[in-house]
């Protein structure tokens, strides 16, 4: 069959784009010049056929440019049509009230449409016509050689199209039926396994589909390139076919062709937008422009950006220009109320703003003019987003100066000024902050915090125009005080320091309470930290304890305690005191301390005592450091009766007791020699006591004749000395006498007779 015969003809019937008033919309005509633009026609609908197109006005009524012989410029008189189809020769239209009417070349009874058919949706192939009826089922009338009117039995469909050699049809559920061309020699008709559809084309043996998700799929005769279908195509909404070309509508108002290009009819005009409908015929394309729409210099901007947009007008502006309404879906994103194009110009330039900060969106900004059906345009959004932070936790009522910086995920093209809050007083922010022009983050120092007593957690937020674009949470610690020591061990009975260190430094004098947990070790009730430190000193002291002690020193700090522990170290104590069990008088001993653990650095001093004075002992002995025993001597008196005393040695930690006893210092032997002696004659006198003395201890001698035997008064033995001797002179007697010698001292007296010969 020769390929001048009319293609498909997909007439867009959906009522989003046909609307029922268009005053000032175009039609715009590319490729076979018979079909060329007609400047003055003002369509509501467009339909393309051979080499002639179909305009359906605002009154319903029609106008036909192009080809216009075979009768098809002789429109029925009073024709109101909704939509219309053309074919080689012929013409179809749907009045208003559903009926379908014909005219033009009846060749092949293309014109005879079926009594009393009322459709919802009707179609032209080259020498015949389809129709939807109200309830799904298709009529078909015309030549019916390539069995296009051999409509399946039982077939309920949603839309319908038709070529020169086979037909389509899309059933409600979204599969697609075709039928006719009894060869199918292109394979026009193996529809794709699985293929959903929204919408149908038919071309000279080749077929297109729009799926639900806005991309095309296309089959059959491909010799022209007709089932290329672009890559990457989408948003399409509207697809058409011509003999062997393709033309879709995407939702921005763009159109796509593509296949043979013979007669530039994939040749779309450049800067062709807003289009709400398109047709294909034999070797040209149309597509219906509407009155008013609106374009953008970009597609996507990020939050705070801003784009130009142009208002563009089917048709110059009438006397005292156009005013043209807009509108945003998106509060944050404005436009102008309204645009006025001026007399005779045909376009004009509006601004395009954006808040710096809101979610990832798509915005859609759309005209108003005169009620005329309009192309929205989309402008992607980008999510641009503030964030606050905080460096680091921050203890309250310190000297260090919180940092916030705030950041932004877009630079913007002016300063933006961003309101500050704080939830909490102890926290104190400015009341905005002003992010400068390019940037992307800054950061301030915020006042010095006030102190709390419990850990807070204070929000800070940011927003503008009213609306919180981010948050941060500041954590404010109260002050601590941790205690350090000189050593953490301290032996017992000795002092040290301690230090009180704050968590920060104070901006206020700051009163730091202490305790002990032992009255072993005592401190200040509290110490105080100037302000601009952070630390203080306080002394330690403690008393000897006999086991070793862990003490807990609490430092608190409004309200919040802190302790630490000191090891108190045992001090040593006296295991045992040893002591000869007696003495004599005058006499000397060495007594013994021993300690329960070595002496202390130092020397460990330990405290003596006797209970008596007949036994003397020093004061203090000291067991050197490092030692565990140390000696002493004690000295008793010359005492005249047996004394029975005690000793003591102690320590702070201990102490320990022995007895003693003092027994007097007896003469134990007292001689004269010789015991009988001449007169003038020379006497020894011998003294002994009962033990060696330690100090020289004096005895008494008497004389019952001092005249005759003159004994000293007394003898000194000396000490370490037992004995004592002396010699006396004898005067001359007379007479034969016995004379009494007596030896005493303090608890004891010896006495002897001596005997004197003339």
């Amino acid at each position: 069959m020769p390929r001048l015969r009319l293609p498909s003809l997909l007439l867009l019937a959906s009522a989003a784009l046909m609307p029922t008033l268009a005053p000032a919309q175009r039609a715009v005509v590319w490729g076979d010049s018979r079909a060329s633009q007609w400047q003055g026609l003002r369509p509501i609908h467009v339909s393309a056929g051979y080499a002639h197109n179909i305009a359906i006005q605002p009154d319903g009524s029609l106008y036909i440019w192009g080809l216009q012989s075979y009768g098809i410029g002789q429109i029925p008189e009073g024709l109101v049509a909704t939509q219309t189809g053309a074919g080689t020769y012929h013409c179809v239209a749907l009045r208003s009230d559903g009926r379908v009417v014909a005219w033009g070349d009846n060749t092949y009874d293309q014109c005879n449409v079926p009594a009393g058919l009322v459709a919802t949706q009707v179609v032209a192939w080259s020498y015949g016509g389809l129709a939807l009826r109200t309830d799904g089922t298709v009529a078909s009338w015309g030549n019916n050689y390539f069995g296009q009117g051999n409509v399946p039995a039982d077939l309920v469909a949603t839309q319908v199209a038709a070529s020169s050699s086979h037909a389509l049809a899309v059933r409600p559920n979204g599969t697609v039926v075709a039928w006719g061309n009894r060869w199918n020699d292109a394979g026009q008709l193996n529809v794709p396994a699985g293929l959903v559809a929204t919408q149908l084309a038919a071309g000279y043996l080749f077929s297109i589909a729009l799926r639900p998700d806005g991309t095309v799929g296309a089959w059959g005769y491909n010799d022209r390139g007709q089932c290329n279908v672009p890559a990457g195509l989408k948003d399409v909404i509207g697809v058409t076919a011509g003999n062997d070309h393709a033309l879709v509508l995407r939702s921005d108002g763009t159109v796509v062709a593509w296949g043979s290009n013979e007669k530039g009819q994939t040749n779309v005009p450049a800067g062709l937008t807003g289009v709400l409908q398109v047709a294909a015929g034999q070797g040209h394309s149309v597509a219906l422009v509407a009155a008013a729409h609106c374009v953008l210099d970009q597609s996507e901007i990020a939050g705070g950006g801003s784009a130009t947009g142009t208002v563009k007008l089917a048709h110059p502006a009438p006397a005292g220009g156009a005013v043209v309404e807009l509108t945003s879906d998106d509060p944050a994103t404005t436009v102008p109320a309204t645009v006025t194009v001026p007399e005779g110009e045909s376009q004009r330039t509006f601004p395009v703003s954006t808040v710096p900060f809101g979610p990832d969106r798509t915005v859609t900004i759309r005209t108003s003019y005169n009620g005329t059906a309009t192309v929205p345009t989309r402008l992607r959004v980008g999510a641009s987003t503030a964030a606050l932070s905080f460096a680091t936790a921050i203890v309250g009522g310190t000297t260090l100066k919180p940092a916030l910086t705030l950041s932004i995920s877009t630079a913007q093209s002016a300063d933006v000024i961003l309101a500050l809050a704080s939830s909490d007083p102890a926290v104190t922010v400015p009341a905005s902050v002003t992010m400068p022009a390019g940037q992307t983050s800054v950061t301030i120092n915020l006042p010095t915090t006030l102190p709390v007593s419990t850990t807070t957690a204070v929000a800070v937020t940011a927003t503008h125009n009213g609306a919180t674009v981010a948050s941060t949470t500041l954590t404010v610690n109260p002050f601590r005080a941790s205690i350090l020591f000189d050593a953490p061990t301290l032996p017992s009975g000795e002092s040290a320091m301690g230090t009180v260190v704050l968590s920060g430094v104070a901006v206020q004098a700051k009163t730091v309470a202490l305790a002990s947990g032992d009255p072993a070790v005592t401190v200040p009730a509290s110490v105080t930290v100037r302000a601009g430190t952070k630390i203080a000193y306080f002394s330690i002291s403690s008393s000897p304890v006999a086991t070793n002690r862990t003490v807990p020193v609490t430092a608190t700090v409004n309200g919040n305690s802190f302790s630490v522990n000191l090891r108190l170290l045992a001090a040593p104590a006296v295991k045992s005191l040893t002591l000869p069990a007696s003495l004599y008088g005058n006499g000397k001993i060495t007594g013994t301390v021993r300690l329960t653990q070595a002496a202390k650095a130092g020397g460990t001093v330990v405290s003596l005592s006797s209970s008596d004075s007949a036994l003397r002992v020093p004061a203090t002995v000291t067991v050197p450091e490092g030692q565990y025993s140390a000696t002493f001597q004690a000295s008793s008196s010359d005492v005249a009766a047996l004394t029975n005393l005690t000793v003591t040695a102690a320590t702070g930690t201990g102490s320990a007791t022995v007895g003693v006893a003092v027994k007097p210092l007896t003469i134990t032997s007292f001689t004269v020699s010789p015991t009988t002696a001449t007169s003038n004659s020379t006497l020894t006198i011998f003294v002994k006591l009962a033990a060696p003395v330690a100090v020289d201890t004096v005895v008494s001698l008497t004389s019952a004749e001092p005249g005759l035997v003159p004994v000293p008064a007394t003898v000194t033995i000396p000490a370490g000395r037992q004995t004592a001797t002396v010699t006396v002179p004898l005067g001359s007697i007379a007479i034969t006498k016995f004379v009494r010698i007596t030896a005493d001292k303090p608890g004891s007296s010896l006495y002897r007779t001596l005997k004197i010969t003339p």
